[in-house]
C-alpha cells in the first residue's frame, strides 16, 4: 500500500498536521511529492515544520514530484492520448497540507480536479491491479476512488 501527497509542511499552516494524523492511522508506505518543508526548504525548515507532522513517518517515506492540488488523468499512451486498453493512469497530489494553486491548463485527459482540500492519495498494488483512493482531511468532505488493472 501507498499513500502519500506533496507541499506539505509550513509551520504557519495546520493542514500538515491534519494529514499527518491520517498518515498515523493508514499502513503502508508513505510517499511524498514534493516541496516537502517550506518557505526554502532549509534544514531548519525541516527540523520544526516537516520533522513534528510527517517527518514521524520518515523511516517508511519515499519521495516523488508533484503540484499544489488533485488531480487524476485518464489512462494515457507516451504521447498523452486517451488509450483506455494500454494507457497508464496518473495522479496529481499535491495536497499535503501547505496550500492550494489552480489548476493552470486543464487537458481532455483530467477526469477528476479539486484545488481546495488537503488529504492523501493511498494506493493499494495487487498482482493484476490496483485501487485508489482520496482520503481528505477531517471536516472535508471530497474524495476520489477508483479500481484499475494492470497491464
Amino acid at each position: 500500500m501507498l499513500v502519500g501527497a506533496g507541499d506539505i509542511a509550513s509551520c504557519g499552516s495546520q493542514g500538515d498536521e491534519a494529514t499527518a494524523r491520517l498518515l498515523d492511522a493508514i499502513p503502508g508506505t508513505v510517499f511524498t511529492a514534493g516541496d516537502n518543508a517550506y518557505e526554502l526548504g532549509t534544514h531548519q525548515e525541516f527540523i520544526n515544520c516537516y520533522h513534528p507532522t510527517w517527518g514521524r513517518h520518515r523511516a517508511r517515506t519515499r519521495p516523488t514530484i508533484h503540484d499544489h492540488h488533485y488531480e487524476r488523468f485518464a489512462p494515457l499512451d507516451a504521447s498523452g492520448r486517451l488509450d483506455r486498453v494500454r494507457g497508464i493512469r496518473q495522479f496529481v497530489v499535491g495536497t499535503g497540507g501547505r496550500s492550494h494553486y489552480p489548476v493552470r491548463r486543464s487537458t481532455p485527459q483530467s477526469e477528476v480536479r479539486n484545488t481546495g482540500t488537503f488529504g492523501v492519495l493511498k494506493l493499494t498494488l495487487a498482482a493484476d491491479g490496483y485501487t485508489w483512493e482520496f482520503i481528505a482531511e477531517n471536516g472535508k468532505t471530497f474524495t476520489d476512488s477508483g479500481t484499475a488493472v494492470c497491464h
